[in-house]
């Protein structure tokens, strides 16, 4: 799709005329959202919501909004058949986009969970330029991942939710990394109750993994990582059963706290992508 000129101008429009959409449909707010604003803001219902962002803003209200306007997975799901469609050019197009929303003047419903009614109000100006860059519109997924994910799943919630994990990945799309993300979609079964945690432990390793290194190196390295971790978390426990915090960090030993449960469950992970992908 070339873009320039009218294209130019029809794929803002396609990309402002999805988040307008989606803020009129409205807005549901996690159960961690919803703790936050009540324990944090003594917000509980949508009648106090709609209290605390009335103008003026102040700087409560902004710290508010970056909470109910910040891109989840689910909203980011919505728009991923638009993005991957329309295809963002650069920061001139996204800022283009915030732009066109901001002039509309858009009023979105926020829904509290277990509360029918919604709060209605404009949603900000610079909450709306903050939206349009966080959802990453410009980050191209490289086709050959786009193409092993259609080739080896079938549900159409994971194949979106894969496509917004890539997309919010923090890594480019090397010839390693995409090689190594098309043997996982090929060998890994999208039935497996756990599959989006693997997937996100393997995106993990490869955000860490160099452009020159292959994927069994970068597996085992971070392999033999948690095994030290999991290591140093058995001796400071050792330590601390004879000696007091104090003297420890007098002598510089590391005691920072970890879970040694969920290290050895990221192990687990790891073993099984390996069986899977190398055996």
């Amino acid at each position: 799709m070339r873009s320039g000129g009218r294209n130019t101008d029809q794929r803002i429009s396609a990309l402002t005329d999805a988040v307008e959409d989606l803020f009129k449909k409205g807005v549901y707010l996690s159960d961690s959202v919803v703790h936050y604003l009540a324990s944090t803001y003594d917000i509980s219902d949508p009648e106090a919501l709609s209290q605390a962002l009335s103008p003026p803003f102040d700087c409560e209200a902004e710290s508010i909004c970056e909470m109910v306007f910040y891109p989840d997975e689910s909203q980011q799901a919505v728009l991923e058949p638009v993005l991957e469609e329309i295809r963002i050019e650069n920061e001139e197009e996204k800022n283009a986009a915030a732009d066109m929303l901001a002039a509309r003047n858009i009023t979105a419903s926020l829904y509290f969970p277990s509360i029918p009614a919604p709060c209605r109000l404009l949603v900000p100006d610079p909450a709306l330029r903050r939206f349009i860059h966080r959802i990453k519109a410009e980050r191209r997924i490289d086709r050959r991942i786009i193409r092993a994910i259609h080739d080896n799943i079938r549900s159409p919630e994971t194949i979106a939710a894969l496509k917004v994990k890539l997309r919010n990945a923090r890594f480019a799309f090397q010839e390693n990394r995409v090689s190594s993300i098309c043997a996982f979609l090929a060998c890994m079964d999208e039935d497996t109750p756990d599959f989006m945690a693997l997937f996100m432990e393997f995106c993990g390793i490869l955000e860490h993994m160099g452009a020159d290194k292959d994927l069994y190196a970068a597996m085992m390295e971070t392999r033999r990582k948690y095994m030290e971790m999991i290591r140093q978390a058995r001796k400071n426990e050792a330590n601390l059963k004879t000696q007091p915090v104090e003297a420890l960090i007098m002598r510089g030993t590391n005691i920072a706290a970890v879970n040694v449960g969920d290290i050895r469950g990221r192990i687990d992970r790891i073993d099984r992508i390996s069986m899977n992908i190398f055996s």
